[in-house]
């Protein structure tokens, strides 16, 4: 009888990129999300398509608790699922491997991040929290200069304003915000790490990303392997003061002279997850066996000649916003040898397209689902 694992966030494309991993391992992935049209259900390798509570909500967490009784494993795939099966604690009945409650809420705040860089002796950005116009003039005049302002909890770059240029777009209540000097543009890297319960590191990966919609503070839709030992050390230096369990992925930027420093930590499975798996690190495959209390661990190395892209929608919607984007200095190129894959198109399973077809139809009048992928 397979392995029966449940996989959260079924809309998302790294939950499609898992359950291709783990079908193909031979488990068999239970997807769920809030929405019908969910990306993944779609998928040859999804063995059952659940329909969620929206996470969260207080009911999700009890739907989680009796999904859990029913398979033998259970994977979160984003931040508010994640939340739940850590506030679920031992009453969930599944196995997982999920980052203590401490360690989630200190990768989540990104205030509480860059304290954590402050004991780990890390590189990151002078930061200084607010919660009133107060604090941020008080903020803005001890750091000088230009200086962004962001949610202290969040993602993709939602939220983030720089100032004094988008002073006019305050938000009303600034509680919960933190500012930041503002780095120098420069390179941005994602390392991704693998726990296990001991504490001992099992796997690692890094990345570059090259492209982003709808801006460079978006999430990234085209990146590359690449190998970055030093950016490896600095975060398992970062984790190192809280210990941690399960994924992380830890993001840098790297300023025109080279010198790295901390963007933020994704304490959970990150977006750009296919890249991994398609270098040689399967992380969602690992990740599940570490799980089931298997002994296993990465490989030693993994192949840095892959570029992966998020076609859709966000990288289509990136052409249609700069059609001449190729000509652009400093486009990313793909390298003589180099493979590209992509997070959604899979010429063996192309259930996923279809689904995404209709989940735009589905919700091609919600103005609420749009204003959240564009951003505009």
């Amino acid at each position: 009888m397979k392995v029966r694992v449940l996989l959260t966030d079924g809309l998302q494309r790294k939950t499609l990129v898992a359950a291709r991993s783990l079908g193909r391992a031979g488990y068999e992935p239970w997807v769920a999300d809030d929405t019908t049209f969910s990306l993944a259900r779609w998928s040859r390798y999804a063995g059952r398509a659940l329909r969620s509570p929206r996470p969260g909500s207080a009911a999700f967490q009890d739907w989680l608790l009796a999904v859990a009784a029913e398979v033998d494993l259970v994977l979160p795939m984003d931040d508010l699922s994640t939340a739940a099966a850590i506030a679920c604690g031992d009453a969930l009945t599944a196995k997982s491997l999920l980052p203590t409650a401490e360690q989630f809420e200190i990768g989540r705040d990104k205030w509480r991040t860059m304290e954590l860089a402050v004991r780990a002796g890390v590189p990151h950005p002078e930061s200084v929290p607010v919660g009133t116009e107060g604090d941020l003039a008080d903020a803005r005049a001890m750091l000088g200069g230009e200086v962004v302002l962001r949610p202290r909890v969040g993602s993709g770059g939602r939220g983030v304003r720089y100032l004094p240029q988008h002073l006019e777009a305050l938000p009303a209540d600034l509680r919960g915000h933190l500012v930041q000097r503002r780095l120098p543009r420069g390179r941005k890297f994602d390392v991704g790490l693998l726990y296990a319960r001991d504490g001992s590191l099992r796997a690692t990966f890094c990345q570059e990303e090259l492209r982003w919609f709808p801006g460079e503070h978006g999430t990234s839709t085209l990146q590359r392997s690449v190998v970055r030992d030093d950016l490896v050390g600095l975060s398992r230096q970062l984790l190192q003061p809280i210990g941690w369990t399960g994924l992380a992925e830890v993001e840098w930027l790297e300023a025109p002279d080279g010198s790295p420093q901390l963007l933020e930590i994704n304490p959970r499975p990150w977006a750009s997850l296919g890249l991994a798996v398609a270098a040689g690190v399967d992380f969602p495959r690992l990740w599940a066996e570490l799980a089931l209390g298997q002994t296993v661990s990465g490989p030693a190395a993994y192949d840095t000649a892959v570029l992966c892209r998020w076609s859709l929608p966000s990288d289509l919607l990136h052409l249609l916003r700069h059609p001449l984007r190729g000509l652009a200095k400093g486009a990313p190129r793909r390298l003589p040898g180099e493979r590209l894959v992509d997070d959604i198109v899979d010429p063996g399973d192309l259930g996923p397209v279809g689904g995404f077809l209709l989940a735009v139809l589905g919700h091609l009048f919600d103005i609420g689902t749009w204003r959240q992928v564009m951003r505009w």
